[in-house]
């Protein structure tokens, strides 16, 4: 009790009211340096000639597709995870459920900035799918569309429902009360869509307000011994899981040290070793293969790959699939950068009696061995398309890729490996 009244003198809202804005403070601070990471990896740029590239096939598609077209299940399929997923982001870390304890009777002070921001960010989610199935809408619908605006406020409306109930979810003390309120929130949320998009706002706005009205009287008749005032251990826990899956984002651009490093055995990949001959100067070469072969690295380029693939077979445009050909496959060279820096800090590999010099080769080696493969991959894939001349257009960012690793990241590598 004692170290609660130090460290929150007073134990006034005010003060867990600075508490939370100190804790995002830190959170946001945090996030926007990985943020960083991920810009410089062009992942945005990736994103935004996606999206040119899905717009302009998106409209020609809705030319052509018939106004029978069942739209419905495209808006529950992207909408009701959407909508119903999701929870409070509370900042909530372990120590809280000791010296937070004391304070319970003011910390709605701490958990409604909590809850605006969760359902700020959550919402956005909604509101660009929404967008996105909009011209669809639209072109089925003709004449009987409603108004955007009026549509996004009930997304809006659903969303914040949505958010309530999770919350109120949280203070269940039984898990099958929650499991089955979790279920009740997405057959519910798909049932208002549906009415929504299919027979408008009013019958909507009336399917919605009954299933918030049968949900908080079943919420009222719950025996007092199912609800927590506030339940510390699972909102610490959820906490630490949406964290976690964050880390699990940022470590594709940048290393977390937050994230235990995940090594997986990956046997058959990782027998390419044996090929190397047991000498002195494959010592790096071995080691860094098999780095990269068991790391979440080789993961994000196979990923960066399928995503190039099916793009170049889904389009129908050799331009547009040789540009994203080409963009993938420079995201790939800069992510493959990263494996420069594995083992960094390791101190054992300053004992062995090996040049270190020779760990820039072997990592460049390894780095023109992946981005060859995925040239040669994609450059296939575009002669399969029929893509013509076009097929040429990933030799031709693999040549420019090798150049830049025996130049540009050659003496980047050096200049690391003199400064550490």
């Amino acid at each position: 009790m004692k170290h609660a009244t130090i460290a929150y003198p007073g134990g006034t809202a005010s003060a867990v009211r600075q508490l939370w804005k100190r804790r995002f403070d830190q959170y946001r601070k945090e996030a926007s340096g990985y943020w960083a990471y991920v810009a410089r990896s062009q992942f945005f740029g990736f994103l935004f000639l996606l999206f040119i590239v899905s717009s302009y096939y998106y409209a020609k598609t809705l030319d052509q597709l018939p106004t029978t077209f069942p739209y419905l299940w495209i808006v529950l399929v992207l909408l009701t995870p959407a909508l119903s997923a999701g929870s409070v982001r509370t900042l909530l870390k372990n120590a809280d459920r000791v010296f937070l304890l004391p304070l319970e009777p003011v910390m709605s002070a701490f958990f409604r900035p909590s809850f605006r921001y969760s359902l700020i960010i959550q919402s956005l989610r909604g509101i660009v799918l929404t967008l996105v199935i909009w011209p669809l809408y639209k072109h089925c619908t003709g004449e009987n569309a409603q108004p955007l605006l009026l549509m996004l406020l009930f997304i809006l409306l659903i969303k914040t429902a949505n958010l309530l109930g999770s919350w109120q979810e949280g203070r269940f003390s039984s898990p099958g009360w929650r499991l089955l309120s979790q279920g009740y929130r997405w057959l519910l949320t798909g049932v208002a869509l549906y009415v929504l998009f299919g027979k408008g706002p009013f019958m909507g706005g009336i399917v919605l307000l009954a299933a918030l009205l049968l949900w908080t009287l079943i919420y009222k008749l719950l025996p007092a011994r199912q609800v927590h005032g506030v339940a510390w251990d699972f909102l610490i826990d959820n906490e630490k899981r949406q964290q976690h899956r964050l880390y699990l984002f940022f470590s594709g651009f940048a290393d977390v040290p937050q994230l235990p490093v995940r090594v997986k055995q990956r046997r058959v990949l990782a027998g390419i070793t044996r090929l190397y001959r047991f000498k002195r100067s494959s010592l790096y070469l071995y080691l860094f293969t098999k780095t990269f072969v068991r790391s979440e690295l080789l993961g994000i380029v196979v990923r960066i790959t399928l995503i190039a693939a099916l793009v170049i077979i889904a389009v129908q445009s050799v331009v547009a699939a040789a540009l994203v050909s080409a963009a993938a496959m420079f995201i790939t060279l800069m992510q493959l950068t990263s494996l420069e820096q594995s083992h960094r800090y390791t101190f054992w590999l300053q004992t062995y009696p090996v040049n270190e010099r020779m760990k820039i080769g072997a990592v460049l080696r390894i780095v023109a061995a992946a981005f060859t493969v995925q040239g040669v991959i994609l450059s296939l894939l575009m002669l399969l398309s029929g893509a013509g001349v076009y097929s040429a257009a990933p030799l031709a960012a693999l040549a420019l890729g090798l150049l830049l690793c025996a130049t540009v990241m050659k003496r980047k590598f050096t200049a690391s490996f003199e400064t550490e």
